[in-house]
């Protein structure tokens, strides 16, 4: 990984390559591959690289960082929808 600027660039890990066409943006926290189009932040990153799913690379992400989830458990909507809103 090389860095230009804020910008660092690197060869995709996501296709074959021999120059970096693959940006991560500092400022932003995201990455876009050049070469084959792909790109997003942290957690599409660890989604393609893991083939996991949005809540898997969150639990993937806070096992790694050492941050203890807590499951509420109960997944279901309360009461009428109209009341939800308010």
């Amino acid at each position: 990984m090389r860095q230009r600027g804020k910008d660092f660039w690197c060869c995709c890990p996501f296709h074959q390559e021999k120059t970096p066409s693959c940006k991560v943006d500092s400022v932003s926290q995201t990455w876009h591959c050049f070469g084959c189009g792909e790109g997003g932040d942290v957690f599409t990153y660890i989604m393609k690289r893991e083939n996991l799913s949005f809540p898997e690379s969150i639990r993937y992400l806070a096992d790694r960082a050492g941050i203890e989830l807590h499951d509420t458990g109960d997944r279901r909507e309360r009461g009428t929808k109209r009341a939800r809103i308010y």
